[in-house]
């Protein structure tokens, strides 16, 4: 049997309209998947309800109002904002006392 283990959830805000939907929703996913694939996040694409449920928000490059607004609630709720994978998987590291998936766990 698996050993459950907790990881961050961690929304991935991004543009989606400006310049283009299909591209930027390619984008979203590869970040998750980029995201899974440390072992140290589970990452949530945007669905705003989803949010407050989140650990922290990671953001993708781009513009858009909708990231802005996404930002701005996570400010004021208090949550960690991260534009860096590198600094995410350090801060998740450390809440969560994981290891990526080629080190042996301390």
């Amino acid at each position: 049997m698996r050993e459950y283990v907790q990881r961050p959830l961690v929304y991935v805000a991004g543009p989606y309209t400006n310049p283009d939907p299909v591209e930027n929703v390619h984008k979203s996913v590869h970040a998750a998947g980029a995201l899974i694939d440390s072992g140290l996040i589970t990452p949530v694409l945007p669905h705003l309800t989803l949010l407050a449920r989140c650990d922290a928000v990671f953001v993708l490059p781009g513009e858009s109002r909708g990231v802005e607004q996404e930002l701005a609630y996570a400010r004021r709720v208090g949550l960690p904002i991260f534009d860096d994978s590198d600094q995410l998987y350090e801060w998740a590291r450390q809440i969560s006392n994981l290891a990526p998936p080629d080190e042996p766990p301390q």
